[in-house]
């Protein structure tokens, strides 16, 4: 049985005989309001009783759900399991502090019923159950179609009116979009919705990346340290592509409600595949000629195209033979924009260069022509580089 309060997980009382002790339902056979506010159960919606003396051979119901399944069914728990367990008063026990802890209730019939969902072995909303030597008996529920937060109860049939009711949320928890193929530099904003908590300002969300050439930013940009690890209380997300490389892989989001002084409960996990397609550019293997009174100077190189977003670049060449150097490939490395010569039609990156003092002997398209057969039938292209998601 649970609500949120901002960023805690408050365990609150449903039925007015219903005592919450931190995830456990405890169901009395007396109302009598709470009146001591420092008692750490206190509630002003809970009911125990004042005088524990009054209680003698009276029991309770303990609704527990199973540690490995928590509160929550979703599509990756798609059932949970809730213990249930009777026990008498030990005389001379605090009430407001404790669970029951005396002697079991054999061969008490209960009345199980759900708002939502049915209950796997019964295939049924309602059904009637006993518990057995130790006091014990354990239902597991499914949830349906609907999503939200379902009451499950337990209702003793001895005529004592003991019952005890826990609330567990049948949530679903959606990334949109759930496939994305990114051709070029565009930005893509992620959406998570989660179905079946009242109050979204209450969840929390981690994103993991499985696909090393994005970037991205989550929604808002301070984060929620928890005991899950850092957490962000926006559902939102924008990624871009770091390069041009291809890549297939994923990104992952887990939404939690967050519980102060406990561990947090796990509304389950999303993901979107993420399709980068190749962005590389074509370059053209160029020539520039310098001259000056001390003589001339000339560079081979390539012509970078410019593209929205780049910051640096790295070149690449295969197919050519140059005895004199690279042989037969080439590799630039990252190269910042900042290191390339800026022209009109692109960015220029030498590949070689040479002059020497006095007037040039031949023509600029000749002297150019003694540096381009290094890299004749080549083929060569510019990988960019974006800056990180600010």
């Amino acid at each position: 049985m649970s609500g949120i309060v901002g960023n805690k997980l408050a365990l609150l009382a449903i039925a007015v005989t219903a005592v919450v002790v931190v995830g456990v339902v405890i169901a009395i056979s007396l109302d009598t309001p709470t009146t001591d506010e420092n008692s750490p159960n206190h509630d002003d919606t809970q009911t125990i009783p004042k005088d524990s003396n009054s209680f003698g051979d009276k029991y309770g119901i303990v609704l527990t759900p199973d540690p490995k399944d928590g509160f929550v069914i979703s599509e990756d728990e798609d059932h949970v399991r809730i213990h249930v367990k009777a026990l008498k008063w030990r005389e001379g026990q605090n009430r407001e502090t404790e669970l029951p802890n005396g002697e079991p209730v054999a061969d008490l019939p209960i009345q199980f019923t759900t708002s939502m969902g049915i209950f796997m072995y019964h295939n049924d909303a309602s059904f009637q159950g006993e518990t057995n030597q130790d006091g014990e008996e354990t239902v597991a529920l499914i949830g349906g179609e609907i999503k939200g937060v379902a009451t499950v109860t337990a209702e003793a049939l001895d005529g004592s009116g003991v019952a005890a009711s826990i609330r567990i949320y049948v949530v679903d928890v959606q990334l949109s979009p759930g496939d994305v193929i990114i051709n070029k530099n565009e930005r893509v904003s992620f959406e998570v919705k989660v179905q079946g908590i009242d109050d979204p300002d209450s969840i929390c969300y981690t994103w993991k990346n499985y696909v090393v050439e994005v970037d991205y930013k989550p929604g808002n940009p301070e984060p929620v340290y928890s005991s899950s690890g850092l957490m962000y209380t926006s559902p939102l997300l924008e990624l871009q592509r770091k390069n041009g490389r291809g890549k297939d892989g994923y990104i992952e989001v887990e939404a939690f409600l967050l519980n102060q002084g406990g561990p947090d409960i796990s509304l389950g996990k999303a993901k979107s595949d993420i399709h980068l397609i190749e962005y590389y550019s074509d370059v053209a293997l160029v020539g520039r000629v310098t001259h000056s009174d001390s003589g001339y100077y000339v560079k081979y190189g390539c012509l970078i195209p410019k593209i929205d977003g780049a910051v640096a670049y790295g070149v690449r060449g295969s197919g050519f033979n140059d005895p004199l150097y690279y042989g037969d490939e080439y590799g630039s490395g990252l190269v910042k924009i900042s290191e390339l010569v800026e022209e009109e039609d692109g960015y220029f990156l030498s590949f070689t260069g040479g002059g020497s003092t006095g007037e040039a002997p031949k023509s600029d398209s000749e002297l150019i022509a003694d540096m381009a057969w290094r890299f004749e039938g080549g083929t060569f292209y510019a990988c960019p580089y974006f800056d990180h998601i600010e």
